[in-house]
């Protein structure tokens, strides 16, 4: 696995398909990898690969760049 920053935690999780794929394909089980940069002045990232042992991810998602979105508290 790439060397991007310190992992933080890292486990399976389920991703959708791309929006415009998102009727033809299924979800897909893959292994994430959460990344901090900040002592490295590096972007915190996510990213994610087919397994546990795949040495590439299959995609990668810069969290500087998303938006923190707070859902209602259910009693």
């Amino acid at each position: 696995m790439s060397r991007a920053g310190d992992v933080v935690c890292e486990g399976w999780l389920r991703k959708s398909p791309p929006e415009k794929k998102l009727r033809r394909y299924a979800w897909k089980r893959r292994w994430f990898v959460l990344r901090s940069g900040r002592l490295s002045g590096e972007p915190d990232i996510l990213q994610y690969y087919k397994n546990q042992h795949s040495r590439r991810p299959i995609g990668t998602i810069n969290l500087n760049l998303c938006e923190q979105v707070n859902t209602p508290k259910h009693d």
